[in-house]
C-alpha cells in the first residue's frame, strides 16, 4: 500500500508531455544531508519510473545522499530489467555516499537503453584504511602502522571479507607528485599493539623487500574485493555513463561485463580534493570484459587508483574436450558469451601462437559439462585440459571490445597500466599519458587470467606521453608471452600502428616490442631523452617493423 501512494505521488510530480517522465527522489522520502539511509527511497523511485511506458528519469538534487546495501543484496542500488531510463544528479554536487565498505554502488543487470549522469559516488567508511609506519622488523616479516584519525581500523569486518588483502607504501617522489607502490604488500595478520597502532605479519614467504617500507612512510590497506565495484553493469545494451566522478569503490570504479554498445563519458576517477586520502579506488578504473558492439571511452581522467586505469579483453572460455576436427567443449566461467555467427581465436598459451583465427561458430549448444561449439571449419587438435593453466584458451572476437575508441582521456598518477588492451580494431588517440610507471599502453597476454584474444589491428595516435623521473617500463610496452614468459614463439600480435605521438622524459624508452608481426612507427617526436643504458625503440623477436619519419630533439 505505501509503494502505491508513492507511485501515485510520483506520477503527480513527474512531466509527461514532450519529454520523459521525471521522478524527484525528495517525493519518496529521500532527503539530501541527512543521517538516516536515502536507499530504500531512492530504490523506490527507481522502481516507480520502470513502470512507466516509455523513457523515465530519476532525479536527484545536490547534496550527499547515505545510501546503505539492499536488503538482500550485495549492491546499494541495484537496477535489473530497466529500460529507457536515466538515474541523473545535478553533477558533483549529487553525492551517493555508500555506507557499507564491502558493498558494491550502482548494478545494473538485464537493461536497456539506461543512463547514469551527473553524479558522484563515494564511500563513508572508506573501503581502505591508511597511516604512517611506525616500525619495521628487521628481517621485513612485520611492520607497524599508525592509522590516520578518521579511518577504520584494519581489523574492521571489511578486510576480513576482502578477496586480495594487500596494501601499498605511497611515496613523494622529487620528481614531484605521488608514487603507488608498484609492489603489494600481502599481509596475514593485523595485532593492536596500542591505540591506534597496529602490527602486521606478511604472508608466508613474503617480505618487505623493495616494497620501499620504512619508519615514516605513508602506507595505504585495502579491503579489497573483486566485483564490488562503484558502478558495474551485467548483460545489458546500450549502457551510458557520463559525468560520474567516483571517489572510491572495494573493487574497480566500474566493470563491465558481457554488455552491448556501452559510452563512458567524462568519468573521473580521483580523490576529493583537500581530503588526504592516499588512494582512489581498491582496483581498475574502467574494467570491461566480454563488451559486444560499439565501446567508447571519451573525455575521461584516472588518478590514485590501486590498479590499472583501463584494461579491455575478453575472458577465455577453457577448451575441455575435441569431439570432432570442428566441434569443441568449452567452459565459459559465466564470463564469455558464445552465439552462432560468432568468430572464435583459438591460443595457445604453452608456445604464445594463435592456433585458429577467424573460425565461425555454426553452432553452440548448451551441455551438461559445458557449451558445444561447431565451427565452420576443422581445427587443428587442440590441447584441452580443465583451467587456464593446462589447455588452450578460447577467446570470442566479437565479445571483446572489438573496435574500442578511447580518447581524450588524462592518465594521472597511479599503480598499474594507462591502458592493459587485449582486442582487436582498438584506437587509442589524442589522451594524455602521466603514469609514473611507464605503462602508458600495455599490450600483454596474461596467461594466468586468461585474457585475451592476441591484439591486432591497433592504433595509437597523436597522444603525449609524459615520463616522470622513475618506473620500470618505456611508454609503449607490447609483450605477448609464453607460460615461460618468454617471447611467445607465434607473433601473435599483429598489425600495430604507432603514429604522430609526443613522447616526453621517457625514462625506460619509449617502445618495447616483442613477438609482433606488424608494427608501424612513425611520425613520432620524442623530447627530452636523458642518457640512459635503455634504448628508446628496442623491437626484437618480431618481424614487419616499420620506423620512420621520427623526430629525437630536446
Amino acid at each position: 500500500m505505501l509503494f502505491g501512494m508513492a507511485l501515485l505521488l510520483s506520477t503527480a510530480h513527474c512531466a509527461v508531455v514532450d519529454g520523459p517522465a521525471v521522478f524527484h527522489v525528495k517525493d519518496f522520502g529521500a532527503a539530501p544531508n541527512g543521517p538516516g539511509d536515502a536507499g530504500p527511497a531512492i530504490r523506490a523511485a527507481i522502481a516507480a519510473a520502470m513502470e512507466v511506458d516509455g523513457p523515465a528519469v530519476v532525479r536527484l538534487d545536490a547534496g550527499a545522499y547515505r545510501v546503505g546495501m539492499a536488503r538482500g543484496e550485495t549492491n546499494a542500488l541495484p537496477i535489473r530489467k530497466a529500460k529507457q531510463l536515466t538515474v541523473q544528479g545535478v553533477g558533483k554536487e549529487t553525492c551517493i555516499l555508500i555506507t557499507e565498505p564491502s558493498a558494491g554502488g550502482f548494478f545494473l543487470e538485464n537493461c536497456v537503453d539506461i543512463s547514469l549522469k551527473d553524479l558522484r559516488i563515494d564511500y563513508d567508511p572508506l573501503p581502505f584504511t591508511q597511516g604512517t609506519v611506525a616500525a619495521v622488523a628487521e628481517g621485513g616479516q612485520w611492520f607497524e602502522l599508525r592509522c590516520d584519525e578518521g579511518y577504520l581500523a584494519p581489523d574492521a569486518p571489511c578486510f576480513s571479507a576482502a578477496q586480495a588483502p594487500w596494501g601499498l607504501v605511497v611515496s613523494e617522489v622529487p620528481q614531484g607528485g605521488e608514487r603507488f607502490g608498484p609492489i603489494p604488500v600481502w599481509t596475514d595478520t593485523w595485532k593492536m599493539v596500542d591505540e591506534g597502532r597496529w602490527r602486521c605479519t606478511l604472508k608466508a614467504g613474503k617480505t618487505l623487500a623493495n616494497t620501499g617500507m620504512r619508519p615514516g612512510a605513508r602506507f595505504v590497506y585495502m579491503a579489497r574485493r573483486y566485483f564490488a565495484s562503484a558502478v558495474m553493469s551485467v548483460t545489458s545494451r546500450k549502457v551510458t555513463m557520463e559525468g560520474i566522478s567516483i571517489n572510491a569503490s572495494p573493487a574497480t570504479a566500474s566493470i563491465w561485463v558481457k554488455n552491448e554498445n556501452v559510452t563512458i563519458r567524462g568519468l573521473l576517477v580521483e580523490r576529493p580534493s583537500g581530503s588526504g586520502r592516499l588512494l582512489s579506488t581498491n582496483a581498475d578504473g574502467i574494467h570491461n570484459l566480454g563488451n559486444r558492439g560499439t565501446l567508447f571511452i571519451e573525455d575521461c581522467s584516472f588518478e590514485a587508483m590501486a590498479d590499472d586505469a583501463i584494461n579491455i579483453h575478453a575472458r577465455a572460455a577453457v577448451a575441455l574436450e575435441q569431439h570432432a576436427p570442428n566441434r569443441l567443449l568449452v567452459h565459459t566461467g559465466g564470463t564469455t558469451t558464445f552465439r552462432a555467427g560468432d568468430h572464435i581465436q583459438i591460443y595457445d598459451p604453452e608456445e604464445g601462437r594463435v592456433r585458429a583465427e577467424r573460425i565461425e561458430v555454426m553452432e553452440a549448444e548448451e551441455k551438461e559439462k559445458g557449451l558445444l561449439l561447431t565451427f565452420e571449419a576443422p581445427v587443428e587438435t587442440v590441447v584441452t585440459g580443465t583451467s587456464f593453466r593446462n589447455a588452450d584458451h578460447v577467446f570470442n572476437l566479437d565479445a571483446c571490445g572489438a573496435g574500442a575508441v578511447i580518447r581524450g582521456c588524462t592518465f594521472g598518477l597511479h599503480r598499474g597500466r594507462g591502458i592493459l588492451v587485449k582486442t582487436i580494431g582498438c584506437r587509442i588517440e589524442n589522451n594524455v599519458f602521466r603514469n609514473r610507471e611507464g605503462w602508458g599502453v600495455a599490450i600483454h597476454q596474461l596467461q594466468d587470467w586468461g585474457e585475451g584474444p592476441a591484439a591486432q589491428d591497433l592504433l595509437i595516435r597523436n597522444n603525449r606521453f609524459e615520463g616522470m623521473g622513475t618506473g620500470g617500463a618505456p611508454f609503449i610496452d607490447i609483450r605477448p608471452s609464453n607460460r615461460a614468459n618468454a617471447p611467445a614463439g607465434g607473433r601473435p600480435v599483429r598489425n600495430v600502428r604507432i603514429e604522430e605521438n609526443r613522447m616526453i622524459r621517457p625514462h625506460r624508452g619509449v617502445l618495447r616490442a616483442w613477438a609482433v608481426q606488424g608494427l608501424t612507427f612513425s611520425g613520432n617526436t620524442i623530447e627530452d631523452a636523458p642518457a640512459s643504458a635503455f634504448p628508446l625503440i628496442h623491437l626484437f623477436e618480431g618481424g614487419g617493423f616499420v620506423v620512420r619519419g621520427c623526430q629525437i630533439g630536446s
